[in-house]
């Protein structure tokens, strides 16, 4: 039975990565990030090849497009009814914050509740940790971190400081 990261596997999951990158970006999901959960999957599956059935070339393509389905269908249920971010900036109170409904809270007074909640926690960050947000907001991870010029695992530890300012606000599920 081939090893489970052959040169077929690795070659089909980074070309099926770079084909599907741009999807995820609003997840801050970047090639990398995206080859690393298709590997995991195969990973995962390989006990279930059996040989007298297929090929592993067919196996390897069969799980890969199938998690790549999934993370597709994630990623839709993920996504913002309204394609706006949650801007760092302050809104003025006259502004339409329906605008920023979502998935996590379709109602416009929990919306604005909701962003309101996210602002002020954001606020209370340090300069650097609010950098940090504005970064992964609107770039990948792997991008995010060259601008701070810092390693993804650093940037990893600065965003678990992060997430606990949120959990403490009981925010985390929305992050």
């Amino acid at each position: 039975m081939p090893h489970p990261i052959d040169p077929f596997a690795r070659q089909f999951i980074s070309d099926k990565a770079r084909q599907i990158e741009g999807r995820f970006r609003h997840l801050s999901l970047d090639r990398e990030d995206l080859k690393s959960l298709m590997l995991l999957d195969l990973l995962k599956r390989r006990p279930k090849f059996d040989a007298a059935r297929s090929q592993w070339t067919s196996f390897v393509k069969m799980i890969v497009d199938h998690c790549v389905a999934d993370l597709l269908e994630a990623a839709r249920r993920m996504t913002p009814t309204s394609q706006s971010n949650w801007p760092l900036e302050r809104q003025s109170a006259g502004q339409d914050r329906s605008r920023h409904r979502s998935y996590w809270a379709p109602d416009p007074e929990m919306a604005s509740s909701l962003k309101s909640d996210v602002h002020d926690t954001v606020r209370e960050l340090s300069d650097e940790e609010q950098q940090i947000c504005e970064l992964i907001s609107k770039h990948p991870l792997s991008e995010a971190a060259r601008r701070l010029m810092i390693s993804r695992s650093t940037l990893y530890r600065r965003m678990d400081r992060i997430r606990q300012q949120f959990e403490k606000r009981d925010l985390d599920k929305y992050l």
